[in-house]
C-alpha cells in the first residue's frame, strides 16, 4: 500500500512536470490543434501565446524551433495566472550561446498585421505586445515591417506599470 502510494505520488509530480516545462512551436511541423509539447508542436506563435495566458496550466516558457514565422496580428504577452517569482520566457530552442548552434537555427519572425491594429490612432505596428511584467524575449531574428512608411516595433510595451523586460541575443533586421 505505502509503495502504491509513493509510485503514484512520483507519478503525479513527473505528469506535473512534463505540463509546466514549455509550449514548442514548429511553423515546418506544427499544428494549432497540437498541445505544444516538443513531439507535437503548436503551428502559431499566437496560439503558443494563448496557451501561456491560459490559467489551467502551468507553462510560462515558450520554445520556437527554427523556422519562418508570419505574423497577421500582434500576439499579446500576458497571462491569467499568478507571477509570483515566475517569468514569461519566448526563446529560440536553441540559442546562440549553445555550441551547436548555427546562424539557420534562429527563428525569423516577420509582421504583416495592419496599421492601427492596437488602437486607431497609432500609426505603427508591432509584432510582441508586452501585457507583463517579468518577461525575457532571447535569440530570435526579427525582420522589418512588409509596408513602407509605418513604424514597426517588434516588441513593445504600453502599461508603464509592468517591469523587467529583457530582450538579449536577438537580431533586428531592416527598416
Amino acid at each position: 500500500m505505502r509503495n502504491t502510494l509513493f509510485i503514484s505520488f512520483l507519478a503525479f509530480i513527473c505528469h506535473g512536470t512534463v505540463q509546466s516545462q514549455a509550449v514548442y512551436v514548429d511553423s515546418n511541423t506544427g499544428n494549432d490543434k497540437n498541445p505544444g509539447t516538443k513531439e507535437s508542436p503548436v503551428y502559431s506563435i499566437g496560439k503558443a501565446a494563448e496557451i501561456i495566458k491560459s490559467s489551467d496550466n502551468n507553462i510560462y516558457t515558450m520554445k520556437i524551433n527554427p523556422g519562418v514565422y508570419i505574423l497577421e496580428n500582434h500576439v499579446s504577452v500576458a497571462t491569467a495566472k499568478e507571477m509570483t517569482n515566475k517569468r514569461i520566457i519566448i526563446e529560440a530552442s536553441v540559442l546562440p550561446d549553445d555550441t551547436s548552434w548555427t546562424p539557420e537555427q534562429m527563428p525569423v519572425i516577420a509582421c504583416k498585421a495592419k496599421k492601427g491594429e492596437i488602437q486607431d490612432s497609432y500609426n505603427f505596428v508591432v509584432s510582441f505586445l508586452i501585457d507583463e511584467s517579468h518577461v525575457t524575449i532571447r535569440g530570435i531574428k526579427f525582420h522589418g515591417y512588409f509596408y513602407p512608411n509605418t513604424r514597426y516595433f517588434p516588441v513593445a510595451r504600453f502599461n508603464k506599470t509592468k517591469t523587467d523586460l529583457l530582450v538579449e541575443q536577438c537580431m533586428f533586421v531592416g527598416d
